[in-house]
C-alpha cells in the first residue's frame, strides 16, 4: 500500500465532493497508520460533509481540532436539539479551548435535555469551577454527592469550593462525608479538622486531626492543630502536651513560638515572653506579627530603647502602619524626643491630613520644642477643622499666652468662658490675661470668683497678690507697721509684716529690706521667702525668683506654693520642660487635685 498516494486520493476526493469515497481512502491509511491526524482531520471534513456533525466533532476533536470540533457540534445539536450528545462534545471542545462559561452553557443545556446525569453533572460542575462559578459549581457537586452517593470525588468538591466561598459549615459537612466514604486521605483529614475546628465543632476537628496523625504521626502542622482544639476545649494539659511535641520535632515552629510568647504574656511573664518572641523574629525577619507583639511586650517592661528597635525592624519590612508610627511617636515624646516625634506626626499627616489627634500632638510637640508661634498656627487651623472643639480652642489660647498675643488670647478665653462658664482653666487664663493686660480691678474680681469656689488652690491666692499689688495704697497701715518696727527693730513678726505691707502696696525695694532685717532678726517662716520669691517674678528677675523658691523647697520639698513659683520661674525663661516637671510633682503629690475640689462651705 502507497500511503502517500493513498492521502493524495483521499483529499482530491474531498475536494470533488466525493466524502464518501474521500473517507474510504482516509479509512485506509488510519488503519495502517492510526497516528496520522491529518487523515483524522481528513475523516471528519468527509463526515461533516456527508452530514454526520456528531461524528465529525469527534474526530476532530480527536485531531487536537477543538475550534473545528465545535463547529461541528453546533451543526449536530442545530439538527437533533433534543439530544444530549452535541452539547456535551461542544461543551468539552469548549472546556479544551480555555472558553469555559461557553462550556457552562453547553454542559447545562445537556442537564435540560437528560438532567441528573451524573456524567454531564460532573462535567458540569468541573466548568462552572474553572469559570470561577464556585457557588453554582458547588451546588452541582452537591446535586451528585446527594443523589449519586456511589460517584467518589464530589463529597471532594463540595468540601473545597465551599471553603473558598469561605461556607465553611457546609464545607466540614462535604469533608465528613467525603472521609466517610474513605476518601480524600490525609490531606482531607486535615482540611476536615480545620473546617470543623472553625465551626466550633470540636469534637469532630479532634477526630479529623488524630485519624490525620495516624497516617503521618510526626506532622508539626497537625500536632499544633491537635494543641489548638484541645485549647478551645479547656484541656489545658493535653495542650501542654501537643504544644511540646511539636516544639520537640521543630523547635523553631512560628506558630508554636508566637504562640508559647503571647501565653507568657498572658500569666504576666513578660520577661519570658520577650525572649521567645525576639528569638522568634530573629529566625523569621518577615514576621511582622510577633514584630508587633515584641514591641507591646516590650512597652510593658519600659525598654523603651528596645521597641524603638523593634518597631524599626518592623518598618523595615516595607509594611504600611499608621499605628506604628503613631506609637513611635508616642514613645518619642514620652521621652522628651521631640523632633523625633515631630517627624512621625508629619509623616501620619501626609497620609491623613485631616486627621485631628495626630495635629494636636503635633502642636504640643512644637510648644514643648519652644516653637509656640508654630503651635499656635497648628492650633489656629485645627479649629478650622473643629471649631466647637473647646480643648483645642484652649491650648490655642494658652499657645497665644506664651508667644504674648495677650489680647488675642484674651478673647479665646472669653469665648471659652462664654460656651462654658464652668470651664475653670479657662476662667483662670481669662483672669490672667486681664492681669497682663493692667486690668488689675477686673482681674483681681475673677480670681476672687475662683477663689470662692476653690478656696485652698493656692496657685489663685498668689496670681491675685500680684495683681491687687497694683492696686490701691494703705498709707496709714504702712505708716503704723513702719514705726512698730522702728521701735522694735528685733521683732521678726512686725518686720515681716512690715515687708509684707510694702509688697501689697507697690514698694518692692522697702519689701525686700524689711524681708532681710526681718530675717536676721531670727524669723524663719518660708512664707518670708516667698514673698521674695513673687516680687523677684514681678519686677523681672526670675533667677532670684527660681533662688528663692530653692530655698524653700530645700527644707519642705512638698511646698506646693514654692513649686508653683519655681515653675512660674522657670516658665517665665523659656524652661518649659523642667517648669512642666514642676508641675508634674504637683499633680503626683495628689495636693493640686485636693486643692482644686470645692470647699465644703
Amino acid at each position: 500500500m502507497n500511503e502517500g498516494l493513498l492521502s493524495m486520493q483521499g483529499y482530491a476526493l474531498a475536494a470533488l465532493g466525493r466524502y464518501a469515497d474521500a473517507d474510504k481512502a482516509a479509512g485506509v491509511v488510519l488503519s495502517h497508520a492510526p497516528a496520522r491526524l491529518d487523515m483524522e482531520l481528513l475523516h471528519s471534513r468527509c463526515l461533516a460533509g456527508l452530514g454526520r456533525y456528531q461524528f465529525a466533532g469527534d474526530a476532530a476533536a480527536s485531531a487536537g481540532k477543538y475550534d473545528e470540533a465545535a463547529i461541528h457540534y453546533q451543526n449536530a445539536a442545530a439538527l437533533s436539539p433534543n439530544t444530549p450528545a452535541p452539547y456535551i462534545g461542544l461543551g468539552s471542545a469548549y472546556e479544551m479551548l480555555g472558553e469555559y462559561e461557553k462550556a457552562v452553557e453547553a454542559f447545562s443545556s445537556a442537564d435540560d435535555i437528560l438532567p441528573d446525569h451524573p456524567g454531564i453533572l460532573l462535567n458540569l460542575g468541573r466548568v462552572q469551577a474553572e469559570a470561577g462559578q464556585n457557588q453554582a459549581a458547588a451546588e452541582t457537586y452537591l446535586g451528585i454527592m446527594n443523589n449519586h452517593p456511589d460517584i467518589a470525588g464530589a463529597a471532594v468538591h463540595v468540601t473545597t469550593l465551599y471553603a473558598d466561598l469561605g461556607k465553611n459549615a457546609e464545607a466540614a459537612n462535604a469533608a465528613l462525608a467525603a472521609l466517610a466514604k474513605g476518601e480524600g486521605g490525609r490531606a482531607l483529614l486535615s482540611l476536615g479538622g480545620d473546617l470543623c475546628r472553625s465551626v466550633d465543632r470540636l469534637d469532630q476537628a479532634q477526630e479529623c486531626y488524630t485519624a490525620a496523625l495516624k497516617e503521618e504521626p510526626d506532622n508539626v502542622h497537625t500536632l499544633y492543630s491537635l494543641r489548638n482544639v484541645h485549647l478551645l476545649k479547656g484541656e489545658f494539659k493535653l495542650c501542654i502536651e501537643y504544644m511540646d511535641r511539636c516544639l520537640s520535632l521543630a523547635p523553631d515552629y512560628p506558630k508554636a513560638l508566637f504562640d508559647k510568647g503571647t501565653g507568657y504574656v498572658n500569666i504576666g511573664r513578660l520577661e519570658d515572653a520577650a525572649k521567645v518572641l525576639r528569638h522568634l523574629t530573629d529566625i523569621d525577619e518577615t514576621n511582622t506579627k510577633a514584630q508587633l507583639e515584641l514591641a507591646d511586650v516590650l512597652e510593658q517592661l519600659q525598654k523603651y530603647d528596645e521597641v524603638l528597635e523593634a518597631y524599626a525592624k518592623y518598618l523595615q519590612t516595607g509594611v504600611p502602619n499608621a499605628d506604628v508610627i503613631r506609637k513611635l511617636a508616642s514613645i518619642y515624646s514620652m521621652r522628651g524626643e521631640y523632633e523625633e516625634a515631630l517627624s512621625g506626626y508629619d509623616l501620619l499627616l501626609e497620609s491623613n491630613p485631616d486627621d485631628v489627634v495626630t495635629r494636636r500632638l503635633r502642636a504640643e510637640a512644637l510648644r514643648f520644642l519652644g516653637r509656640d508661634d508654630k503651635a499656635a498656627e497648628a492650633f489656629a487651623e485645627m479649629l478650622t477643622l473643629r471649631p466647637h472643639d473647646l480643648s483645642i480652642r484652649f491650648l490655642y489660647a494658652s499657645s497665644l499666652a506664651t508667644i504674648g498675643k495677650t489680647e488675642e488670647a484674651l478673647n479665646q478665653y472669653a469665648e471659652l468662658t462664654l460656651k462654658d462658664p464652668e470651664n475653670t482653666a479657662a476662667l483662670f487664663g481669662y483672669a490672667e490675661m486681664l492681669s497682663r493686660m493692667g486690668k488689675y480691678p477686673e482681674a483681681v474680681i475673677h480670681f476672687d470668683k475662683l477663689i470662692g469656689k476653690y478656696p485652698r488652690n493656692s496657685l489663685l491666692h498668689i496670681e491675685k497678690a500680684l495683681a491687687s499689688i497694683k492696686i490701691g495704697e494703705p498709707a496709714d497701715i504702712v505708716s503704723e507697721m513702719a514705726a512698730a518696727g522702728q521701735a522694735d527693730q528685733k521683732n521678726p513678726y512686725v518686720l515681716s509684716g512690715l515687708g509684707f505691707m510694702q509688697m501689697v502696696t507697690g514698694h518692692p525695694i522697702e519689701a525686700l529690706a524689711a524681708f532681710d532685717k526681718a530675717e536676721t532678726a531670727g524669723c524663719k517662716d518660708p512664707d518670708l521667702n516667698f514673698c521674695r520669691g513673687i516680687i523677684y517674678l514681678q519686677q523681672n528677675r526670675f533667677d532670684m525668683a527660681e533662688k528663692a523658691a530653692d530655698h524653700i523647697l530645700k527644707n519642705d520639698p512638698e511646698h506646693i506654693p514654692a513649686m508653683h513659683l519655681k515653675a512660674r520661674s522657670l516658665e517665665s525663661v523659656g524652661r518649659l520642660k523642667e517648669a512642666v516637671g514642676y508641675y508634674d510633682r504637683i499633680v503626683k503629690l495628689s495636693e493640686l487635685g485636693k486643692e482644686m475640689e470645692p470647699s465644703e462651705d
